[in-house]
């Protein structure tokens, strides 16, 4: 009734989302599209209704499972980007805003200025993202920063995204600080260096 209500306003109801209760009392989800038509000089109202339980439980699935996923992403310690083909970041996960706190990433800022400044006008020598996009390929590379008078190192992989006809649309950057660990063996090479030059006195 609170349907045929709402259908005598008009002659075409599509895609209206609604409820019908069913025998057993339960509320059921439907999809109600709805049409007059022409039958033997009369009209005729004719409706469908489309059961949406099945969809209502692959969603719930589906919003569970984002949500476990970018709690993952978002606590691993990497930082994780997505980029398009005009180097545009267009996502990031918590740690690459940890990292660039000043950075604003729902304007989608280019990706060689958050790691080179401003004043960088093109993408970055040997960038693995570029050549993602030009091979399809994984690439990595090592590259370091001096930020806030330390030098800082970062390892990044670069991974194409690509649509259902296997077309490059973009791509997924993996960023890990790796500047403790360097410093870490730079310290350790000095410590041997030294030990090596102690025994030679």
């Amino acid at each position: 009734k609170k349907y045929s209500e709402k259908f005598k306003a008009v002659s075409l109801l599509v895609d209206q989302q609604g409820e019908v209760l069913h025998k057993n009392g339960e509320r059921i989800p439907v999809l109600i599209s709805a049409q007059v038509v022409i039958l033997d000089n009369q009209k005729i109202k004719v409706g469908t209704f489309f059961d949406l339980r099945e969809v209502k439980k692959l969603t719930n699935i589906l919003s569970e499972s984002e949500g476990r996923y970018k709690s993952l992403v978002d606590n691993i310690g990497i930082g994780i980007v997505s980029i398009n083909r005009e180097m545009h970041i267009v996502a990031a996960n918590a740690q690459m805003k940890k990292w660039f706190p000043d950075v604003d990433f729902s304007t989608k800022p280019l990706c060689y200025k958050i790691f080179n400044g401003e004043k960088q006008n093109g993408t970055c020598e040997h960038c693995p993202t570029c050549k993602t996009f030009q091979d399809g390929q994984v690439h990595e590379l090592l590259v370091s920063k001096f930020i806030n008078d330390k030098t800082l190192y970062y390892h990044m992989i670069s991974s194409p995204i690509k649509n259902i006809e296997g077309q490059i649309t973009g791509a997924v950057k993996l960023v890990e600080n790796v500047t403790e660990k360097i410093d870490s063996e730079k310290n350790l090479k000095i410590a041997q260096e030294n030990s090596a030059r102690a025994e030679r006195l």
